[in-house]
Formats: C-alpha cells, sequence, structure tokens
C-alpha cells in the first residue's frame, strides 16, 4: 500500500471509530477529543512504517507537533482508556483491509 492510500484509509477507519471528521482530524484544533484522535492516526501511522516527516505533510503540521504527538500517546492512553480501544479497532480494520 502506498503512502497516501495508507494515510486516507487509517484517516477514515480513526474518523469512524472516533467519530470526528476527517476535516477536524487534519485541522489544527486542540480540542481533546481532537488532539486524541490525531494521535491514534499519527501512532498507527507510525506502527506502519510512516516518519514523522512523512505524517506532517500529509497532516499539514510541523515534525516536531507529529514527534509531541507520539511521545505524548502513552501518557494520552493512560488519562482515557478509550484511546486504546479504538486505536485497536482501527490495527484490526487496517488487517482486515489488508487481506
Amino acid at each position: 500500500m502506498c503512502k497516501t492510500q495508507l494515510f486516507n484509509t487509517v484517516l477514515q477507519l480513526v474518523a469512524k471509530e472516533t467519530e470526528i471528521p476527517e476535516c477536524l482530524i487534519t485541522s489544527h484544533s486542540r480540542a481533546t477529543e481532537v488532539v486524541d484522535a490525531k494521535s491514534i492516526l499519527v501512532k498507527i501511522l507510525a506502527e506502519n512504517g510512516m516518519y514523522p516527516v512523512q505524517i506532517s505533510q500529509y497532516m499539514h503540521l510541523t515534525p516536531s507537533c507529529v514527534r509531541n504527538l507520539l511521545t505524548n500517546y502513552e501518557r494520552r492512553k493512560n488519562n482515557n482508556h478509550l484511546i486504546e480501544t479504538m486505536s485497536q479497532h482501527v490495527r484490526k480494520s487496517i488487517e482486515n483491509n489488508l487481506k
């Protein structure tokens, strides 16, 4: 799967799972639920081989912002246990799409 296709697929799955519109996830919104969705998106893209610089280009963020999202993922997950549940659902959906 190419990077653009991977990004679009994961973005759609995260939007569906979190019930946050795609345009809001890729916006500069700092609302907690939006940042949680961004964290899930960034974490899963990184797990699938995308570098922070690549992710930043698709999300229109700085590479530093993407690295911060990755670094703070565990803290966010510990504060909101739904993040891990939603992440697992997205991972399973990705596996099903690849089959």
